[in-house]
């Protein structure tokens, strides 16, 4: 099977020059986690930019600043296997579909979970990554954001009362609760040391330049106030064909896993998943 029979096509795009109030806008209102950044006027592909990489440049309001530029894609008549090594092995969640220079769709491990759907062979306990970084319901957001980030996880499971799942926050979620502030900003630009100082005379000290930024900032909040608290969840043993639907079916990208007692044992992501389709 071929990358043009799964992928998604026509594809939300962003464009360079650009900023990043326009990419929100885009994530929003199509409810992606990543969009491929164009040159304006055109289909040619010029990065991607996602949730992360906003997350990661939070100081930035230029696409091309925040952007990812060395971009890995695929064609539309790459193979399914060699998508799915891409994403195992890089850890990307989007790979641009690019012909003849040009972006002609986008492929996520949402696009090929029908797949997995399908393969009923397979248990969730033989394509376990083993990442799995749980929150207390009272973690401030900002703290949460940071434990992502240096974790690397796209969600956490979060844990109340003796330690029992209660919730579960997504970077999505995260995504959804920042809010973009608008203010002024002051730099100070002196005189280098390789510079005349004469041609300064008397205003040669410093030069102050005053510009608008938008910053993105996270309410002071505890992660209770914007988990998921319906949580679904499965077990070890559970056929990795049976969680693919479920995460079809309800739009997730992670299941959290529990033992006969409700406790958290693990979690479960669809790039995990992707592993049945190398050995199917």
């Amino acid at each position: 099977m071929r990358i043009k029979q799964v992928m998604t096509s026509p594809v939300i795009c962003a464009g360079v020059p650009g900023n990043r109030t326009d990419v929100l806008h885009l994530m929003i209102k199509h409810h992606v986690s990543g969009v491929p950044v164009v040159r304006e006027g055109t289909m040619v592909l010029a990065g991607i930019v996602s949730r992360n990489d906003i997350f990661n440049h939070t100081g930035e309001e230029q696409i091309a600043m925040i952007m990812t530029s060395d971009v890995v894609s695929v064609t539309p008549n790459s193979t399914i296997t060699s998508a799915v090594r891409k994403f195992l092995e890089l850890g990307f969640n989007h790979l641009p579909v690019v012909d003849h220079g040009e972006v002609v769709g986008v492929v996520t491990p949402t696009n090929l979970l029908p797949l997995v759907a399908a393969n009923g062979e397979t248990t969730v306990h033989d394509c376990l990554s083993g990442s799995c970084v749980p929150l207390h319901r009272s973690t401030p957001l900002g703290a949460a954001l940071r434990i992502m980030r240096l974790s690397g996880a796209r969600a956490m499971p979060v844990l109340g009362k003796r330690g029992l799942l209660c919730g579960i926050v997504t970077d999505r979620d995260l995504f959804d609760a920042t809010d973009v502030r608008e203010g002024v900003s002051v730099s100070e630009m002196g005189v280098a040391d390789d510079e005349d100082p004469w041609s300064w005379d008397g205003l040669r000290d410093i030069m102050r330049i005053y510009h608008s930024e938008r910053r993105l900032f996270l309410p002071d909040v505890p992660v209770e106030k914007i988990m998921i608290e319906e949580v679904v969840t499965a077990f070890y043993g559970s056929p990795a064909s049976s969680i693919a639907q479920i995460m079809l079916d309800g739009d997730y990208g992670q299941v959290p896993l529990v033992d006969a007692e409700g406790k958290l044992t693990g979690m479960v992501y669809c790039q995990d998943l992707l592993k049945v389709l190398l050995t199917a």
